[in-house]
Protein backbone atom coordinates (compact mmCIF):
# COMPACT_ATOMS: atom_id res chain seq x y z
CA UNK A 1 0.00 0.00 0.00
CA UNK A 2 0.90 3.10 -0.26
CA UNK A 3 3.12 4.85 2.32
CA UNK A 4 1.27 8.48 2.29
CA UNK A 5 -1.70 6.52 3.89
CA UNK A 6 -0.05 5.76 6.80
CA UNK A 7 0.52 7.11 10.54
CA UNK A 8 4.36 7.79 11.04
CA UNK A 9 4.22 6.98 14.54
CA UNK A 10 1.55 3.96 15.24
CA UNK A 11 2.06 2.56 11.33
CA UNK A 12 -1.80 2.76 10.92
CA UNK A 13 -3.08 2.52 7.32
CA UNK A 14 -5.20 1.47 4.65
CA UNK A 15 -8.05 -1.20 5.29
CA UNK A 16 -9.61 -3.22 2.64
CA UNK A 17 -12.48 -5.44 2.45
CA UNK A 18 -16.49 -5.23 1.58
CA UNK A 19 -19.49 -3.36 2.09
CA UNK A 20 -22.06 -5.89 2.76
CA UNK A 21 -25.77 -5.52 1.71
CA UNK A 22 -28.85 -6.31 2.98
CA UNK A 23 -29.24 -9.01 0.39
CA UNK A 24 -25.43 -9.95 1.17
CA UNK A 25 -24.13 -8.47 -2.44
CA UNK A 26 -20.48 -7.89 -1.77
CA UNK A 27 -18.70 -4.37 -3.21
CA UNK A 28 -14.80 -4.33 -2.48
CA UNK A 29 -14.57 -1.15 0.39
CA UNK A 30 -11.11 0.56 1.27
CA UNK A 31 -11.22 2.48 4.61
CA UNK A 32 -8.62 5.20 4.80
CA UNK A 33 -6.92 5.83 8.63
CA UNK A 34 -7.61 9.40 10.21
CA UNK A 35 -4.66 11.27 9.16
CA UNK A 36 -3.27 14.84 10.21
CA UNK A 37 0.08 16.66 9.25
CA UNK A 38 0.91 17.84 12.86
CA UNK A 39 4.15 19.58 13.94
CA UNK A 40 6.19 17.78 16.40
CA UNK A 41 9.15 18.74 18.17
CA UNK A 42 11.86 16.03 18.32
CA UNK A 43 14.64 17.49 20.65
CA UNK A 44 16.70 19.92 18.21
CA UNK A 45 13.65 21.18 15.87
CA UNK A 46 9.91 20.85 14.54
CA UNK A 47 9.26 18.73 12.06
CA UNK A 48 6.00 17.90 9.91
CA UNK A 49 4.72 14.58 10.48
CA UNK A 50 1.60 12.85 9.28
CA UNK A 51 -0.41 11.60 12.16
CA UNK A 52 -3.01 9.32 13.07
CA UNK A 53 -5.32 10.94 15.80
CA UNK A 54 -3.95 8.31 18.46
CA UNK A 55 -0.80 9.33 17.78
CA UNK A 56 -1.59 12.89 17.95
CA UNK A 57 -3.43 11.88 21.09
CA UNK A 58 0.08 10.62 22.51
CA UNK A 59 2.34 13.45 21.09
CA UNK A 60 0.16 16.05 22.83
CA UNK A 61 0.37 14.16 26.22
CA UNK A 62 4.48 14.05 25.60
CA UNK A 63 3.57 17.60 25.46
CA UNK A 64 5.92 17.85 22.27
CA UNK A 65 3.62 20.19 19.73
CA UNK A 66 3.65 23.65 20.16
CA UNK A 67 0.58 24.08 21.82
CA UNK A 68 2.04 22.38 24.38
CA UNK A 69 5.33 23.33 24.75
CA UNK A 70 4.23 27.16 25.58
CA UNK A 71 4.82 27.78 29.33
CA UNK A 72 1.05 29.10 29.92
CA UNK A 73 -0.29 25.74 28.85
CA UNK A 74 -2.37 24.02 31.50
CA UNK A 75 -3.63 20.41 30.20
CA UNK A 76 -6.89 19.17 30.77
CA UNK A 77 -8.21 16.45 33.28
CA UNK A 78 -7.57 13.70 30.05
CA UNK A 79 -4.27 14.91 29.21
CA UNK A 80 -3.06 15.07 32.55
CA UNK A 81 -4.06 11.45 33.09
CA UNK A 82 -2.28 10.71 29.92
CA UNK A 83 0.68 12.50 31.20
CA UNK A 84 0.57 10.44 34.58
CA UNK A 85 1.18 6.91 31.79
CA UNK A 86 3.55 8.36 29.34
CA UNK A 87 5.98 10.92 31.10
CA UNK A 88 7.48 8.21 32.83
CA UNK A 89 8.50 6.78 29.80
CA UNK A 90 9.04 9.88 27.76
CA UNK A 91 12.66 9.66 26.58
CA UNK A 92 12.17 6.13 25.24
CA UNK A 93 8.89 6.78 23.90
CA UNK A 94 10.57 9.92 22.13
CA UNK A 95 13.47 7.69 20.69
CA UNK A 96 10.66 5.50 19.23
CA UNK A 97 8.71 7.77 17.52
CA UNK A 98 11.97 9.32 15.52
CA UNK A 99 13.51 6.10 14.93
CA UNK A 100 11.21 5.56 12.37
CA UNK A 101 11.93 8.43 10.55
Amino acid sequence: MAGYKKCDITGKGVQIGHTVSHAKNRARRVWDPNLHHKRVWNGQKYVRMRLSTKAIRMVKALRLTPETRREDYTPNARYQAMEKVFMPRKKKLIKKIFAAQ
